[in-house]
């Protein structure tokens, strides 16, 4: 039987005035959050994973796989994002655990070299936005058929 992982309370985000309040998602590109998780493929060589999701629709908008992530990648991500999907910027970002993404994949997966590991979380990410419901959302899945980019490498 597996324990469930202890989930820790979110932090609060700071705002400008020096207040501490809690944003939520009102609408679509109003909060975004962001994650590094990290894993290792079968011969033991760690790669990282950089999400980036929509707070709002819980849409998984980015992933991106490399064996290094710099913080030049995440600029890039986030430049693809606002240029190529046409994308306004959102309000807030916050820390995204990526607690789902564990459990449901690579708890499971035996990556045998980065770029499968690559083809097969691009994948995760696709059904994550269009097939999976999502219960905070009353079932349905959180992208639009349209509103769901495809990716190459792990990049948009």
């Amino acid at each position: 039987m597996k324990v469930p992982a202890k989930q820790h309370k979110r932090e609060r985000l700071w705002l400008a005035d020096g207040s501490c309040a809690r944003l939520r998602a009102e609408r679509r590109n109003h909060v975004w959050s962001y994650d590094f998780v990290e894993d290792r493929t079968h011969d033991g060589r760690k790669y990282r994973i950089l999400n980036i999701v929509d707070e709002f629709p819980h849409e998984c908008l980015a992933i991106r796989i490399d064996r290094r992530l710099k913080s030049v990648d995440v600029i890039d991500m986030l430049s693809d994002l606002f240029i190529l999907s046409r994308r306004s910027r959102p309000c807030a970002f916050r820390l995204w655990t990526g607690i789902r993404l564990r459990d449901e994949l690579l708890d499971g997966e035996i990556f045998y070299t980065l770029c499968k590991a690559q083809i097969i979380i691009d994948s995760w990410r696709r059904h994550f936005n269009t097939m999976r419901p999502h219960a905070s959302l009353n079932y349905p899945a959180p992208a639009r058929k349209h509103s769901c980019p495809t990716s190459s490498r792990g990049q948009l």
